[in-house]
């Protein structure tokens, strides 16, 4: 009997024993498909979160034996991915604009009045129209619209119409004379279009800021409800991090305040925009960093955009030979943002989207990166690369920031734009094989703020639906797994993060996405569509629940 006692004893302290051994947890999420993006891109089933942090990967029987989690997530096969990272949007300053009408798609100036009188009419006391949206290239002429029947239709109110790429804008009269524009008013850096002796009303980038300073702007409480709309929009994609192309000192005071309040919850990479009130007050006290908003970086701007036909180009456009579109900066003031990022630890993004622009900044770039550099400095967009320029991307460790969506959506006329120069545009594949990075983004609200339609074209080379049939320009396809690294880790080393964010790893902040779709099993274009999370993390806390949903 004693002999029995003393093995009851012993059953007793090894089950004490082992209960003592398993580590606690707060989440344990198994049995699922889960792609960690780690260097070997190791597929695992089963993750653990405690606090902030991933603590363990691998098999769900080892993983369910080893932890006791307050939460256990039976994910039923669904699929796991690193929390998206925009590396290119503007979220915030879109946000802090007075709200646009939505001109997408239309077919003509004719489709803009109509938009226009729907919203003068639900809007009666409006002091001042503005649009964003329209592209040329959708009308029947492919021309740059005039602003003779804005004029007729409202001769007596302000109306400014920006076009898709936000690098030219349509303005009535009314509007033209609150800017004091006339046929004789000259921009530097910016063109204010005038045919027979008659401004037309198109303004083309720099020359765009003489009207935009008159935009009336938001409340404080209105630019605060749609960056909070925005941000659920983007946790329901799956998006965790966005690097805004262009941010000032007043939206990283108001994001800090929301963050302070738990209402801002994305992280957030600002690039820093280069004027006075900036450079004295943020970038000249070293990088700003609280929590989850980072301004480690400045944005230039090289040029302007293709469908506008100021992207600066080595050669005239095909369809303009007097024209090789604008360099909107110089090298004197390039010198002195550099010599400042570089004192203050500054990261440079230069938005450079013609060869020439692309040619200039690598070189001006050049002369500050050594070959072994760790400076990260990035061009932004890069859509057209001289073959001669390429290997500049590699030689000094530049990283290229890219939105494969835009291949899509300009592949109708960009090659009127470009001719035989064409096979070097989008060329997202020789890009990436410099230094085997790219940093993807979406360039919200030039394009949709769902990632999964750039995975699509970064792909397929098609859009959602599946055009075109043999994918446009397609042997500068990613692979799916490239495309998800550039969605995710390669976002993250682009911002100096990749230790942190990025991927699914042990140590790593918990930031992922549980998606309602094997996006690295889809076979066609139109197998991504309708992707979206059934749950977005950051931080290892549960940001966006679908509702609905049959996993929590």
């Amino acid at each position: 009997m004693k002999f029995v006692r003393s093995i009851y004893f012993i059953l007793f302290c090894l089950i004490l024993s082992s209960c003592k051994i398993m580590n606690k947890a707060d989440w344990i999420f198994y049995d699922g498909n889960i792609y960690t993006v780690n260097d070997s891109f190791e597929k695992v089933e089963a993750i653990v979160i405690k606090d902030d942090k991933i603590v363990d990967v691998g098999d769900s029987d080892t993983l369910l034996k080893r932890w006791n989690s307050k939460e256990k997530i039976n994910l039923k096969g669904f699929t796991i991915i690193p929390g998206i990272i925009d590396a290119h949007c503007h979220l915030i300053s879109y946000s802090t604009e007075m709200e646009p009408i939505d001109l997408t798609g239309v077919r003509g100036v004719d489709e803009m009045i109509e938009r226009i009188q729907i919203y003068k009419k639900q809007h009666p006391d409006v002091t001042f129209i503005y649009g964003r949206g329209w592209d040329q290239n959708l009308f029947p002429n492919m021309q740059m619209p005039n602003n003779k029947l804005l004029n007729i239709y409202f001769p007596d109110i302000p109306v400014y119409l920006k076009r898709v790429d936000a690098h030219a804008a349509l303005a009535n009269d009314a509007a033209l004379k609150l800017a004091n524009i006339n046929v004789d008013t000259k921009v530097e850096n910016g063109i204010i279009e005038v045919k027979n002796e008659e401004l037309t009303g198109i303004l083309i980038d720099k020359a765009m800021e003489l009207v935009e300073s008159h935009i009336p702007h938001l409340p404080k409480s209105a630019k605060i409800s749609s960056l909070l709309k925005l941000q659920e929009q983007a946790l329901s994609y799956g998006i965790t991090a966005i690097n805004e192309a262009g941010i000032n000192s007043e939206d990283i005071y108001l994001l800090d305040s929301l963050q302070s309040e738990d209402k801002w919850v994305l992280r957030v990479f600002g690039m820093l925009t280069p004027n006075d009130d900036n450079i004295e007050n943020i970038l000249k006290n070293g990088v700003y960093k609280n929590n989850k908003i980072i301004v480690n970086s400045v944005k230039l701007y090289a040029d302007g955009a293709l469908g506008s036909r100021s992207a600066y180009l080595y050669e005239p456009y095909s369809d303009d030979h007097n024209n090789r579109g604008l360099l909107l900066f110089d090298e004197y003031n390039f010198n002195y943002i550099a010599e400042l990022c570089i004192k203050y630890k500054y990261q440079i993004a230069t938005h450079a989207i013609g060869d020439a622009a692309v040619g200039t900044i690598l070189d001006w770039y050049s002369k500050y990166l050594t070959p072994e550099n760790d400076l990260r400095w990035r061009i932004e967009h890069s859509q057209l690369v001289n073959p001669m320029d390429l290997d500049k991307f590699n030689k000094y460790k530049i990283i290229p920031s890219v939105q494969p969506i835009h291949a899509i959506e300009d592949m109708e006329w960009a090659p009127l734009r470009l001719g035989n120069r064409i096979k070097y545009a989008y060329s997202y594949k020789n890009l990436y094989l410099q230094n085997n990075i790219l940093a993807i983004g979406t360039d919200f609200p030039v394009s949709h703020l769902n990632p999964y339609n750039n995975f699509c074209a970064a792909v397929f080379r098609k859009n959602i639906s599946g055009y075109p049939i043999d994918g446009f320009l397609a042997e500068q396809a990613l692979s799916k797994t490239e495309a998800l690294k550039s969605m995710t880790i390669g976002g993250a080393y682009a911002n100096f993060s990749e230790n942190t964010i990025g991927s699914i790893e042990i140590g790593k902040k918990a930031d992922f996405v549980i998606i309602n779709k094997d996006i690295m099993n889809v076979t066609t274009p139109q197998d991504l569509s309708n992707t979206y999370a059934i749950a977005t993390f950051i931080d290892g806390i549960p940001v966006f629940i679908l509702k609905g949903n049959k996993l929590f």
